[in-house]
């Protein structure tokens, strides 16, 4: 069991509302000893409040019980949020790529028709499958713009901002004026324009696969800041607990027998161990972080 006073300016009213942060590394077990969770261990958790009434005694709530999972590889504690926010983005970039794959399918489709047409001195009979095609490229340019906003919010996306709006601001814009061209159009020059309309969206798709992959690579960067994040809260408790050490250290009891003092020194220098064990554990982690990812000191900056 472990107990986490809430901050004394917050008592003497009806209700609190106070956020804590529960160290899983520094669980004991009702008996005493320190609990050491492993990858894959699971536990199982209900938070207990109380007040201090004293008769006929403390009034208290409990939480419903919950499970925590541990794991190596999770993600650092509150990127889960942002891991969404990502995904969504990378969710509307794959599927104006699927979207503009398939158009231009549909419009090397017309073009093809139109070159075995010239062939064949055949009139083109596919007019009416055109407008909607360049109806449905500004509709991906659009989208595109609104994916490009997002972007610029970000800090560490903000640089793919004008490359994703110059794709809907060129090939995008370029790619339906040609099949506004091609409706019109008599046979020869319709195929050219069709050309021209399959040619900017080859050149979309080619800007926007690059788009995708500097994506990934900003993604996994903002991943690893979260975690130099996680590694400084780290560092802060630290700190706390090696000043409420020394603080406990200089502030002796009285009246306590050798054995008692004994015991109590004994604690006292477990917990100290403790406390550089852990800081080892944390620079260990900082610099196999920075071993890793030695550009993560300028995207931190």
């Amino acid at each position: 069991r472990n107990l986490i006073s809430a901050e004394g300016t917050l008592l003497g009213t009806r209700a609190v509302d106070y956020a804590f942060q529960l160290d899983l590394r520094r669980l004991t077990a009702d008996l005493g000893t320190t609990v050491t969770l492993k990858n894959d261990d699971r536990i199982r958790i209900r938070a207990r409040a109380a007040d201090e009434r004293p008769i006929p005694g403390p009034n208290e709530t409990w939480t419903d019980p919950r499970t925590i999972t541990i794991r190596d590889d999770a993600a650092p504690y509150r990127y889960e949020a942002l891991a969404q926010s990502r995904e969504q983005w990378r969710q509307m970039l794959e599927a104006i790529k699927r979207e503009l794959q398939q158009n231009r399918q549909r419009v090397e489709g017309l073009r093809q028709e139109a070159e075995t047409d010239i062939a064949q001195q055949l009139p083109f009979e596919q007019n009416e499958a055109i407008p909607p095609l360049a109806e449905h490229q500004r509709e991906q340019a659009k989208r595109l713009e609104q994916l490009a906003l997002l972007l610029g919010e970000s800090p560490l996306f903000a640089n793919l901002y004008e490359r994703t709006q110059s794709v809907a601001a060129e090939e995008l814009t370029r790619a339906p004026a040609a099949l506004d061209a091609a409706l019109p159009a008599e046979l020869p020059a319709k195929q050219q324009d069709l050309k021209e309309s399959v040619a900017q969206i080859d050149s979309a798709l080619a800007r926007l696969g690059a788009i995708e992959q500097a994506f990934e690579e900003i993604a996994a960067l903002e991943r690893e800041l979260s975690e130099v994040q996680r590694l400084a809260e780290r560092a802060q408790r630290l700190v706390e607990d090696a000043l409420a050490l020394e603080q406990d250290r200089q502030q002796t009891p009285e009246n306590l027998t050798p054995q008692q003092q004994q015991t109590r020194e004994a604690a006292l220098d477990q917990s100290r161990q403790q406390l550089q064990q852990e800081h080892q554990a944390l620079a260990t982690d900082l610099s196999n972080l920075l071993d890793r990812r030695p550009e993560i000191l300028d995207a931190a900056r």
